[in-house]
């Protein structure tokens, strides 16, 4: 279900659709999905963290992808090394390091909102 037809922002915002754990917004290119009801409130924290993702795109194209899978990859191997020395799921220590620790992703909290979901290993 479309939860905006446009705005004159040059998004869309889809209120269900891909999300990478069934329960966070997701977003790629202009277009952003499982807002699971949080939308419209233009005040959001997850929205203004999501816009800046379709900005961060626009901004540095193919570079921002590039180096947010290749931090992701490379997070993940550094989180798995790392999860015997810290008390925490080797799951946490994976999603701090490849996705709380990605640079695009410590910019889009500062924009809005805090990543509520991370432990130990999140800079």
């Amino acid at each position: 279900m479309q939860a905006d037809g446009g705005d004159g922002k040059g998004r869309k915002v889809y209120d269900r659709g891909f999300s990478i754990d069934g329960k966070a917004a997701f977003t790629a290119g202009n277009v952003i999905s499982n807002m699971k009801g949080r939308y419209p409130d233009t005040g959001s924290d997850l929205l203004h963290h999501e816009t800046l993702h379709i900005t961060q795109s626009r901004i540095f194209g193919p570079i921002y992808q590039i180096t947010y899978v290749a931090w992701l990859v490379i997070g993940a191997i550094v989180g798995l090394i790392a999860s015997p020395f810290v008390d925490q799921s080797v799951g946490q220590s994976i999603r701090d390091m490849a996705y709380s620790n990605n640079p695009w992703e410590r910019w889009g909290y500062h924009v809005g909102g805090s990543d509520g979901r991370a432990g130990e290993l999140k800079w």
